[in-house]
This record gives structure tokens, C-alpha cells and sequence, in this order.
């Protein structure tokens, strides 16, 4: 496990390097669409803007004791996940008009407070509880979040100025650990539900190599889905594939059955099976 400290250096090396790469593509490439839905390359850069200002305000004021809602959103726990997904692209979108040519050195500013904030929080604060859309968490989450943030949205933005490009090595083991969470219950996290139940629990296991290795067992039933290591011998599918492979699939950027076109994704087990896990991915 990635201890604290060494988060708070990744998020400060991160965003620096990340802000010096947005620095240096033309003009066009602010405009062009992005992997995050229908943002563009400079609507996901707004949405980090938020992220660092909203982190900020609700870490600081949690840890003196205040977990009430950063002004302009609502309650923790109030939204469903469509809601949740709008009030977020709503604020990205009026950021990024709001700061028009400004964007970059704002998305600068912004994280270094943010950076400075977390190198001044004591041992004692980090389990204080901290305001969040979707629920109120200790200061301890947002270093995970903030981790998570930098490295999936800069992926949506470079993959599409440079293709192939790959996810930041350095951020795949906090990745990895925080991928089990985007399985819910917290509203507005758990991205992965099932139109249909399925009372028998279907077993599917991902062999990881490389970054993280390591077998990682996905279990659907009911309607939902956990994911936890792997405790038993058999599965009923089983896939291969390195360690950013599957945290891109696992964050809905990458989609199964172009993996497996690819060979970027082996499989042993009943095309029904795999054929029924590509769909649930997608939420179909």
C-alpha cells in the first residue's frame, strides 16, 4: 500500500507535470474532444480546476470542524449518480467559459494551494470529516480522490492528442487500490449496476501482470457487483491483461471486446459469460 506521504508527492508531481504538458500543446488542441463523455480537452481541465477548489474549500474547513456543503452544492448523499454526473459537467462548463484564455494558469494556481494545504495538515486531522457531493468522508479520502482525478483526467485528455498514450505508471497502485470503491454503495460512486438480476453469483477473474500484479476476483449478482483479491481456486471467466489494461476498463475508458479484438485482453471461459460481462460493462 501507497503510504500517505508518498501520495501527497505524487499529487504535487503529478499536477506540476501535468500542468507543464497542457502548457505545451497548440491551441487546437484545447478543443479537441476528449475520452470523458462529450467534454473537450479544455472542459476536462476546467473540471480539474473544480476538483482542486472544491478538495481545497472542503478539506480546510473540515478539518476544523465544518462539513457542511461548499457553497453551490448540495447535500452529501442528495444526488443519484445522473445528477451527481450533471452538477459536475455544469461546473466544468461554466468554469471554462468563465476563465476563457485563463485556464491554464488557473488550473496552476489551483492545485499548488491545494498542494500546499495538504503538506500542512497534522497527523491528527487527516481523520476529521470533510464535506463531499457524495457523502462526507475523512480529509485521509481526498489525498486517494486526488490521485485518481489527475491521473484518469489527463488520460482523457492525452489520449486523444497523442493516441496509444498509456496512463501514468506512477499512479496505478493508488488506482488499483481504488478501483474496489467505484463498486458503491456511496451514491453517486457506484458505476457499475445491472439492468437485470442474476441470482447465481458469476465469478469473473482478472490475472494482472505488470504495475500491480497480482488476481483480482469480480463478483456479479443481484443486480450489483463487488470486487475483491482472489480467496478461491475457480472462476467461471478468467482474463489476462497488464495492470493498465485493467484500470482503464475498470474506469469505463477502454471497452472489453476491443481488447479482445486487440489481444490486449486474453479469455478462458463460456462466450455467454464474457458476451453478458461486456454488456453489464457498458451498462447495457
Amino acid at each position: 500500500m501507497v503510504s500517505r506521504q508518498d501520495r501527497i508527492q505524487l499529487i504535487k508531481s503529478e499536477s506540476e507535470r501535468l500542468i507543464k504538458y497542457l502548457g505545451s500543446i497548440s491551441a487546437d488542441a484545447w478543443t479537441l474532444p476528449s475520452a470523458c463523455g462529450l467534454w473537450e480537452v479544455r472542459d476536462v481541465a476546467a473540471h480539474l480546476v473544480m476538483v482542486a477548489d472544491l478538495y481545497g474549500d472542503t478539506v480546510s474547513r473540515g478539518i476544523q470542524g465544518d462539513s457542511s456543503p461548499t457553497d453551490g452544492f448540495p447535500a452529501s448523499g442528495s444526488l443519484d449518480p445522473a445528477s451527481f454526473d450533471d452538477l459536475i459537467a455544469e461546473k466544468a462548463i461554466a468554469i471554462r467559459k468563465s476563465e476563457g484564455d485563463s485556464l491554464l494558469d488557473r488550473l496552476g494556481s489551483t492545485w499548488e494551494r491545494f498542494n500546499l494545504l495538504l503538506g500542512s495538515i497534522g497527523p491528527e486531522d487527516w481523520g476529521k470529516p470533510c464535506y463531499h457531493i457524495p457523502a462526507v468522508f475523512p480529509a485521509e479520502r481526498f489525498v486517494l480522490n486526488a490521485v485518481q482525478e489527475l491521473a484518469i483526467h489527463e488520460w482523457d485528455m492525452r489520449s486523444q492528442i497523442e493516441p496509444g498514450a498509456p496512463v501514468s505508471s506512477a499512479t496505478l497502485p493508488t488506482l488499483m487500490e481504488r478501483i474496489p470503491r467505484r463498486f458503491g454503495p456511496t451514491p453517486g460512486y457506484d458505476r457499475f449496476l445491472m439492468d437485470s438480476e442474476n441470482i447465481t453469483a458469476v465469478r469473473y477473474r482478472f490475472q494482472v501482470t505488470g504495475g500491480v500484479s497480482g488476481q483480482w476476483d469480480i463478483i456479479v449478482e443481484e443486480q450489483r457487483a463487488r470486487m475483491e483479491e482472489t480467496i478461491i481456486s475457480s472462476a467461471d471467466v478468467t482474463f489476462q491483461c497488464d495492470t493498465s489494461t485493467f484500470v482503464m476498463l475498470m474506469y469505463k475508458r477502454l471497452v472489453l471486446d476491443q481488447l479482445l479484438d486487440d489481444g490486449r485482453i486474453s479469455v478462458q471461459g463460456h462466450p455467454d459469460m464474457v458476451a453478458a460481462f461486456n454488456s453489464w460493462l457498458k451498462g447495457e
